[in-house]
Parts: C-alpha cells; structure tokens; sequence
C-alpha cells in the first residue's frame, strides 16, 4: 500500500501543484495511467469543491491510497458542510457539485460529515 498525502487552501490555490504530485507518485509506484487520469480529474474537482466550500484560511487535505485493487482518493475540508437531510443521497443524486458528480460516474463515493469537518472518498478501482 502506499499514501500520497498532499495539502491545499482557498487562499492559494494549487492544482497545478496537485496534478503533478499525483503525476509523480503514479509513475513512482507504477499505477495504471487510466486510474492516474481520473485520480487527476477527481483530485482537482473535489479539490475545486472544496476551496468554493472552505473559509479562506481553513486548510484542505487530499490524500490518495492505492492497494492491489485501486486507489482511493480523499478530500477533507472545514466548511458549512452538506444539509444534514441531503448527506445520504449527495453522491447518489449528485447533489455535491460537479466533483462529486464526476466521481460518482468513475468510482464509489461516500461523503461523512463530522463536526465542521467534510470527507469525501472516492474508490477508483483499477481496470484490465
């Protein structure tokens, strides 16, 4: 297993940065480069989600594991969160944003509200 764990914030925005991390690792660790296409996609889209939700100073977490069967990736941000009475259904009726929308057309997502805190994973297994 391995971890790639990567930060970003509203204040100074970073896909670029983020692209070419992810980029690096998926070339050192010899992933699928399909999987690192929508790795790439999802990162910078949650991690758009993630900016427009967050205070300017809060500080944006994304991490990417991978194991024999895919890579998940994960954003956590501080922010307003999700409508408690929506959580459940926000990846199923893409009702978090286009982020949120595109990983649920290329893997699994689930998203989990604790405090002030939003974790949106998204498992993307690897194909072939």
């Amino acid at each position: 297993m391995a971890e790639l764990p990567l930060k970003a914030s509203p204040g100074n925005r970073q896909g670029r940065h983020i692209r070419s991390a992810i980029h690096a690792w998926f070339e050192a660790e010899g992933l699928p480069e399909q999987t690192e296409a929508d790795a790439e996609l999802i990162a910078t889209e949650l991690l758009s989600n993630a900016i427009a939700a967050s205070p300017i100073d809060a500080e944006i977490e994304i991490r990417l594991v991978s194991d024999d069967t895919g890579v998940l990736v994960e954003t956590v941000n501080s922010g307003p969160g999700f409508d408690p009475r929506v959580l459940k259904r926000v990846a199923d009726d893409h009702l978090g944003g286009r982020g949120i929308a595109i990983a649920s057309a290329l893997g699994t997502v689930s998203v989990l509200q604790k405090g002030d805190r939003t974790t949106v994973r998204v498992f993307l297994p690897f194909i072939g």
